[in-house]
């Protein structure tokens, strides 16, 4: 009996879980998230730098830019993405792939 593990779904549709997946679909498919979590942040610090020019009270503004130093210190989150990327790194680390 296979342990149980995490699902991927791929682009097609299909469930595999993460243990089957190849070496090189499991990296290809952690650098596809970590670059969509940067697409993700750089939407998300631009929305916030958005809100700077609307905002019109200094604590507004103190508020608003406290955030967006918070989105810049915590950087690109790819967990966000996807609620399994830990696992994905978990089964990379396994391996010795990264």
């Amino acid at each position: 009996m296979k342990k149980q593990t995490a699902l991927w779904t791929t682009k097609d549709g299909h469930k595999i879980r993460i243990c089957d997946m190849s070496d090189t679909h499991l990296l290809n498919t952690i650098a596809f998230l970590e670059n969509k979590a940067k697409e993700f942040f750089a939407g998300e610090l631009s929305a916030a730098y958005s809100c700077l020019d609307f905002l019109r009270g200094e604590m507004a503004q103190d508020a608003c830019e406290r955030d967006i130093q918070f989105l810049e210190t915590v950087g690109a989150d790819p967990s966000k993405v996807c609620h399994i990327f830990d696992k994905l790194k978990t089964e990379a680390r396994r391996r010795n792939l990264i």
